[in-house]
């Protein structure tokens, strides 16, 4: 129990804290002074460090231990949060929520990995079905808690809280989960492999955020595109000849593994997404001129939406099979979509 409790508590508290963040926006701009256009590259930074972060991390917890790593992962978020918290810049709210980036990717990526190596067959099943279920449901949750934080404590609150809660992580991971490390990885890191990582994903989620405004065919776009596209190239190449590769490529031909990957893509990038743009849709005086907190409050439904039906989803696998169930997701997310665009 407790490195389930762990791992999905702080995995909430991650996702929260990144979709809370476009609630308490303008907020933090009055603050600082600074447009909210120019905060928004604290939502963009977070990513880009993020991207860049997920898949180097797993492979540090190989080597030097999970539970190391998720550690500090946890202190990492603890000491970013603070420091945005105490800013009064929006220097230091961006290299703050950068940071946090990283915190947040490690979090993630060595909690999925401890929680996997912790449990087997129907048991880890559940288990992986309940941390996607606190993913998705501190992703929907953050809005509303940072509307009501903005109200109460003002945006400040959300960090101090955020770091509150990690730091009440640490002691249940030292207590019940061991340390664990896989003992036939070489004791080597691939260097260069992590920075191809960073060169696929970031520029990729830099032309994606910033392809409305610059424009899709607009030079900068397509030559984030490029640089991706030849990172992967090369970092193909690079783990073909790797001794340690971040990547085992034989998992390429797992096409269960590869089908889960896409479909957690797919649904938190589309939640996130669209926390995103609600909260600033909510709030925007040309639009609906919105409150933080009647904001958050307008987000409500998908948080219930999330709530009840996540504990349905393992017993419902169980019945009809993973498949079938991710596809009746999937239908469900597209029809919603569809009725948001009307």
């Amino acid at each position: 129990m407790g490195v389930l409790a762990a791992t999905c508590v702080s995995t909430l508290v991650v996702n929260a804290n990144t979709s809370a963040v476009t609630i308490l926006l303008p907020a933090i701009a009055e603050d600082v002074n600074a447009p909210v256009s120019t905060l928004q590259w604290a939502v963009t930074g977070y990513s880009l460090v993020g991207a860049a972060f997920i898949v180097t991390s797993g492979a540090l917890g190989d080597v030097f231990g999970r539970r190391k790593i998720f550690i500090g992962g946890l202190v990492l978020f603890i000491a970013s949060c603070v420091l945005i918290a105490l800013s009064d810049t929006q220097t230091g709210v961006i290299v703050g929520r950068c940071i946090q980036g990283a915190a947040g990717s490690t979090i993630l990526a060595s909690g999925l990995s401890l929680l996997t190596v912790a449990s087997s067959g129907s048991e880890r099943l559940k288990a992986v079905s309940l941390w996607g279920a606190a993913s998705a449901v501190g992703a929907a949750a953050g809005p509303l808690v940072g509307g009501l934080l903005v109200d109460s404590t003002g945006w400040e609150g959300l960090f101090w809280i955020d770091a509150a809660i990690a730091a009440a992580c640490i002691p249940i991971t030292l207590r019940s989960i061991e340390e664990s490390l896989d003992p036939t990885r070489p004791r080597s890191i691939d260097w260069f492999g992590t920075v191809l990582i960073a060169t696929i994903l970031a520029p990729l989620i830099l032309a994606v955020s910033k392809g409305a405004d610059w424009g899709w065919t607009s030079p900068g776009v397509l030559v984030c595109l490029l640089v991706s596209a030849a990172s992967v190239f090369l970092f193909v190449t690079v783990e073909q000849r790797s001794q340690a590769p971040l990547v085992d490529l034989a998992l390429m031909r797992n096409r269960v593994l590869i089908g889960a990957t896409l479909g957690i893509l797919i649904g938190a990038g589309t939640i996130n997404g669209l926390m995103f743009v609600v909260s600033l849709y909510f709030q925007d005086p040309a639009a609906l001129a919105m409150s933080p907190l009647d904001a958050g409050l307008a987000t409500l439904p998908a948080t219930i939406g999330l709530v009840v039906s996540a504990p349905l989803v393992p017993k419902m696998a169980q019945k009809a099979g993973a498949a079938t169930v991710v596809a009746l997701g999937f239908g469900i997310t597209a029809a919603g979509f569809g009725v948001l665009a009307l």
